[in-house]
């Protein structure tokens, strides 16, 4: 005996209702999203960089200035970071100092520069700190941070990198906007300071 066929509605609610249950299955077995490791998370693999800076790197990355620096633990994330990379741009910004007061010493001292700027010993000194802190202030723009590595005990440490190149070219722009005080005509006081950059860059500073 065949049966009869349903009610057409009832054909419709019923597909309908097979239809809710189907997506709504599909839709439990959604992938949950991605857990990302935060960069510095805790790892006793300690990088080489934590204890000796710049000195960890290869002759090739030598023609680059870093700087380095820690914050202890603090409620705040984020600001422990900031903290970190503050006092590493505060060492980097000691090394720059540090390197251009060196190079134009050298360079007031040569005898292209010592004929013609006839410094006194005091002139000498304010004219090394104030060039040195423009060149630095120069170069910090182009400072960038490369790593961060948080230690077990929670410190967290930081490292900040500049290029040679960036140094460079802040000691050629304040050499030859300076050169007028030193009695000196552009040309010779490019060529010198670029003998001076020439020595440093060769000698991996």
């Amino acid at each position: 005996m065949r049966l009869r066929p349903e009610n057409p509605i009832t054909q419709i609610l019923l597909i309908l209702a097979i239809s809710l249950i189907l997506v709504s299955a599909l839709s439990c077995k959604k992938k949950a999203p991605e857990l990302k490791e935060q960069k510095d998370k805790p790892t006793k693999n300690e990088p080489a960089w934590v204890q000796k800076c710049g000195a960890a790197f290869s002759f090739a990355e030598k023609q680059e200035f870093y700087g380095c620096g820690s914050a202890p633990v603090l409620d705040n994330n984020q600001f422990q970071l900031r903290s970190a990379d503050e006092r590493a741009r505060t060492d980097l910004a000691k090394n720059l100092d540090r390197f251009s007061a060196s190079l134009f010493k050298d360079f007031l001292d040569s005898p292209a520069v010592r004929e013609k700027a006839a410094l006194s010993e005091s002139g000498k000194e304010e004219f090394l700190a104030s060039i040195s802190r423009q060149v630095t202030e120069i170069t910090l723009h182009g400072a960038q941070v490369l790593d961060r590595w948080r230690a077990r005990d929670g410190t967290v440490y930081s490292i900040l990198r500049v290029g040679f190149n960036e140094f460079e070219g802040a000691v050629r722009k304040q050499a030859a906007s300076r050169a007028a005080e030193l009695n000196l005509d552009p040309t010779t006081a490019m060529d010198e300071v670029n003998r001076q950059l020439a020595k440093r860059r060769v000698s991996g500073r």
